[in-house]
């Protein structure tokens, strides 16, 4: 058997920067069983982005015009194919697949829910008619990973009846033997292992801080055990992984002398709250162990919230999004605060609610950006109707709030005009009436004794798509930042029935940083005052 192995983003892409830009352990477990003990093709850029080398267990083959000292090499795939006994499995990059294709008996291919974007992305190549596509199917149980084979086509016309009916068993042979070698066990596949391999296990994970505050570096260190095996002696040199509250935030590849520990760590930035801390030895199962089941360990740790929260949920790529990243303009503004504020940085995941109010209530003052969010149809996704109602009871409950979003407004309604009671631009951001996709002007001026935009002219010009709107504040709202007059209103705050500032420009539109630096410090001493 010969299959091409691969997982790839709904766009077709198999890697970016030469890295696969996702991590997802059934999907590294299930590379693993089907590989050990069989022959693996790759080309040299797959093989420099091994996190270790030679992955083991497994006959390594690269393909390349200049030899690697100790490792084998072969300058075309049909050379190394010729040399191969029992099964091949072809795991890229994107030139060996293509190549590939023509000697493949099959594609094996997993379905990530990732959206890659930016420059530097390689992709799958085209699948031609000669494929027959299976159904797609979940990788596993309650996977959000999902799964297909393609296999060659039968194209071959045949004479003889018995020649039809025999080729046909031996096709039907082939594939029911294809597709139990793909559904069989890990236990039944890693057999490669026995009691004299080294076991390793997790004695302990500690933090440099065990009572952090929300905003601060936090080093986690895992202490990793290696037995050295029945001799006491074999040297690992391993990955660990890991996560907080499941989201996987780095790894660390050390190596452990035999009868000893090593140490692993990684950096954390704290956010309030209680998390649960997981590592995991060897998480892509490379190396043989006597015991694979104690690879895991769990720690919790708690952070006091901070008095600020930046809630991201502008719909970039770091949400899981395609839209313009802002978040960093926030942050290094934040970061040059002249009397330093601890924050939080909770990024909402593309279309997805933000946190609930029992989390937004343990903040005083949030900065919620929404750069330039946006989805036609009906359904909200800027605000949703969740985020409505929290935001809602945090600002009636005392909370204070800085909302900045080029197209919230148009995300809540498309036609320009006046806005009224019982519409949430109307009750809480203080819009009475809304002129959409103005744009941006290219100076903003600010309000004289306004307490934030006393004095300000800032030169601006939106960093991407512009939709910024010009709004009118109702009642018990005042201007903060126009075009030097009643028409391009573009911020708007109110002290009166909430402690908020509603932007509809974006903050990375000011262009100077240092005029960034200074509106953000009036904008938070505005909010933070209200509170006291």
């Amino acid at each position: 058997m010969k299959g091409i192995l691969v997982a790839t983003s709904p766009e077709g892409i198999i890697g970016k920067d030469n890295t696969i830009p996702w991590h997802y352990s059934e999907d590294l477990k299930r590379f693993k069983r089907l590989t050990v003990g069989k022959n693996i093709i790759m080309g040299r850029k797959t093989w420099e982005s091994l996190p270790i080398k030679p992955l083991p267990d497994r006959r390594n083959i690269v393909i390349t015009r200049n030899p690697i000292d100790n490792v084998e090499c072969f300058k075309s795939i049909k050379d190394a194919v010729n040399t191969c006994e029992g099964d091949i499995w072809f795991i890229g990059g994107a030139g060996i697949y293509e190549e590939a294709m023509g000697l493949a008996d099959c594609i094996d291919m997993t379905l990530v829910p990732d959206k890659i974007t930016g420059d530097n992305c390689v992709y799958f190549p085209e699948i031609g008619q000669e494929w027959e596509e299976s159904e797609k199917k979940p990788l596993e149980n309650n996977s959000i990973l999902m799964h297909k084979i393609y296999t060659r086509r039968v194209q071959h016309i045949f004479i003889s009846v018995r020649r039809r009916q025999f080729r046909r068993k031996m096709s039907l042979k082939i594939t029911a033997l294809l597709l139990a070698m793909l559904m069989l066990p890990l236990s039944a596949m890693n057999t490669l292992a026995d009691e004299n391999d080294p076991d390793l296990s997790i004695n302990e994970i500690s933090f440099d801080d065990d009572s952090p505050t929300g905003g601060d570096d936090v080093t986690i260190t895992a202490e990793v055990a290696n037995d050295g095996g029945t001799s006491g002696l074999i040297s690992v040199t391993t990955n660990v992984s890991f996560y907080v509250d499941s989201s996987f935030i780095g790894k660390e590849t050390i190596t452990i002398p035999g009868g000893n520990t090593a140490d692993a760590e990684i950096e954390w930035t704290a956010v309030g709250g209680t998390h649960t801390v997981k590592v995991i030895v060897d998480e892509e199962e490379l190396i043989s162990e006597s015991d694979e089941d104690n690879n895991e360990a769990t720690e919790t740790i708690t952070a006091s919230y901070p008095p600020i929260l930046l809630l991201d949920d502008d719909n970039s790529p770091n949400n899981g999004g395609s839209r313009t990243e802002t978040d960093q303009y926030y942050v290094n503004a934040l970061d040059n605060l002249t009397n330093p504020i601890a924050y939080d940085v909770i990024r909402v995941n593309s279309s997805a609610d933000a946190p609930g109010i029992d989390i937004l209530s343990e903040y005083q003052l949030i900065i919620w950006a929404c750069g330039t969010d946006y989805q036609s149809g009906d359904t909200d996704v800027t605000f949703t109707d969740n985020d409505k109602t929290n935001a809602g009871e945090y600002l009636e409950g005392g909370g204070a709030m800085w909302v900045i979003g080029m197209d919230i407004l148009y995300d809540f309604d498309t036609t320009d005009g006046e806005r009224s009671s019982g519409d949430f631009e109307y009750d809480y951001l203080g819009v009475s009436y809304a002129d959409n996709d103005r744009a941006t002007p290219t100076v903003v001026y600010g309000v004289d004794e306004d307490p934030i935009s006393d004095g300000i002219e800032y030169d601006a010009d939106a960093i991407s798509s512009d939709f910024a709107d010009d709004i009118d504040p109702r009642t018990g709202f005042e201007k903060v930042l126009s075009s030097n007059g009643d028409y391009n209103i573009s911020t708007i705050r109110t002290e009166d029935e909430f402690k908020l500032v509603f932007m509809t420009i974006d903050f990375s539109s000011i262009t100077s940083s240092d005029d960034r630096d200074e509106f953000m410090e009036n904008v938070v001493e505005y909010l933070v005052e209200q509170l006291e």
